[in-house]
């Protein structure tokens, strides 16, 4: 699957499965705040993050943008660190 910044994928699409009672339904996918992208010999290459977002959260994404949501919780948690138990 292909997925370009600001993008977003339910979390069953990706085929993970978590053990833990969890509210993140949704993978929204962003550029990676350290990594960011690269140039090399064979071309660019671009280091994308997986944030795990709520219901919630992905209606939010879909009412305005995930870039919008990603600025909002980036706010808190500049690494983008996913808490399984969720907000």
């Amino acid at each position: 699957m292909w997925c370009g910044d600001f993008r977003y994928a339910p979390r069953d699409a990706l085929k993970l499965q978590v053990s833990t009672n969890t509210d993140l339904t949704t993978f929204a996918v962003t550029l990676d705040p350290q990594l960011g992208e690269v140039d090399t010999e064979n071309g660019r290459v671009e280091f994308l993050l997986l944030v795990g977002v709520t219901d919630a959260e992905r209606d939010q994404m879909v009412a305005t943008s995930t870039a919008e949501v990603l600025a909002r919780l980036g706010a808190d948690n500049c690494l983008f660190v996913t808490d399984l138990r969720g907000r």
